[in-house]
């Protein structure tokens, strides 16, 4: 961003008038823009779109380091047991290290994730957000889609899955916390929200990992825009396509979608309201 505000000038661009845009990890990294320094200072940037905003609960970091320590260790056949060890190894051997301790992981997930302490992250961005230390002069868009975890969990039938599916990849939480977790979500069918337990699991997920954080920026937020994609199954990334539609119709159900999100998009960027003259 400092690159940004340095150089935007040469290109025609107003350094008091940029926009961030993320999606998914993106997004989540906005969400740590928004709080950074727990709302101290200012930030080189005036509006803010966060699409999915998600990133990996670091809810295990220590396990996780032992675990990529002792993996380490294995590649050289020589003991890492330090972040500088760690460093000390070629590139080879730290991306073999990196591969074995992630290609175990949960589907959709990586192990490693933003790690709060210090100054600039000093809390999770939900609980900055909640304690009203986060940056309130951005305007800011949030969008989630409408069943991000779709999918991602195909083999859950029975009540037992959908524990194992918490436990997994909330692998620090208490017998205690699941079952809070599994009341909160009652077993199917539930009203209209999910009829079985593989939508039960994709239920969970979706809300704690994305459209938790849509909300927590939403409702910090006055002048917050929010939006629900819900073309095609509502998948998580799917909405891409739509973002990013270049001409090139073929890959997408309803190619006038994609012209509208794209001005909601370009009058927020301009006017910071989406609606000023979006066309549809």
């Amino acid at each position: 961003m400092c690159r940004v505000q340095k150089y935007i000038r040469l290109f025609g661009g107003d350094p008091e008038n940029v926009t961030i845009f993320g999606e998914s990890a993106g997004g989540g990294s906005i969400m740590h823009h928004l709080t950074a320094n727990g709302g101290k200072g200012n930030v080189p940037f005036k509006r803010a779109i966060g699409q999915s905003p998600g990133y990996t609960l670091s809810i295990q970091d220590k396990e996780i380091l032992h675990r990529l320590f002792a993996t380490a260790s294995e590649i050289p056949g020589k003991p890492v047991a330090t972040v500088e060890e760690l460093n000390n190894l070629d590139t080879d051997e730290l991306i073999a290290a990196n591969a074995m301790t992630i290609f175990p992981s949960c589907h959709g997930t990586y192990r490693f994730g933003p790690e709060s302490g210090g100054s600039y992250t000093p809390k999770l961005p939900g609980q900055l957000l909640l304690e009203g230390r986060y940056h309130q002069d951005v305007d800011v868009m949030v969008a989630h889609n409408a069943h991000e975890a779709g999918g991602v969990f195909p083999k859950v039938n029975s009540e037992d899955d959908v524990r194992k599916v918490i436990i997994d990849n909330l692998a620090s939480i208490s017998a205690k916390g699941v079952d809070s977790v599994l009341q909160l979500y009652p077993a199917p069918p539930y009203g209209q929200l999910y009829t079985t337990q593989e939508t039960r699991a994709e239920t969970i997920f979706s809300e704690i990992l994305f459209q938790c954080n849509s909300r927590y920026v939403g409702k910090a937020y006055y002048n917050c825009w929010n939006y629900r994609f819900q073309a095609e199954q509502g998948h998580h990334g799917q909405d891409i396509k739509w973002t990013v539609l270049d001409g090139h119709t073929s890959n997408v159900t309803a190619p006038q979608l994609a012209e509208l999100m794209q001005d909601y998009f370009l009058q927020f960027a301009t006017t910071s309201n989406p609606n000023d003259q979006a066309s549809g």
